[in-house]
């Protein structure tokens, strides 16, 4: 699996009467490598983006930018038009 430059971000309410709009940046900027038969572990505070970038990579959220690819294929996110029966086979929670 490699990540390159993920970013996952989140559209918040604008201010009262049209001001500016706010974006949550759960993720940004992760990149890593995980060659087969490796094992990954996570660890942070609370809110930091675990659960989010695991979501990234299951392809239940769609990035904001970046790239996700296992095993040579791109992971696609969900409401995209791709085939996520291959990915939920190989990748699961």
């Amino acid at each position: 699996m490699k990540i390159d430059d993920l970013a996952v971000h989140f559209p918040m309410g604008g201010g009262w009467f049209g001001g500016e709009k706010r974006v949550l940046r759960a993720v940004d900027g992760v990149s890593l490598d995980v060659k087969p038969g490796e094992c990954l572990g996570l660890v942070g505070e609370s809110g930091c983006g675990k659960s989010t970038l695991a979501l990234s990579i299951l392809g239940l959220t769609t990035p904001a930018r970046g790239s996700i690819t296992l095993d040579g294929q791109p992971v696609v996110a969900a409401g995209s038009s791709g085939d996520r029966s291959t990915l939920a086979r190989t990748v699961q929670m």
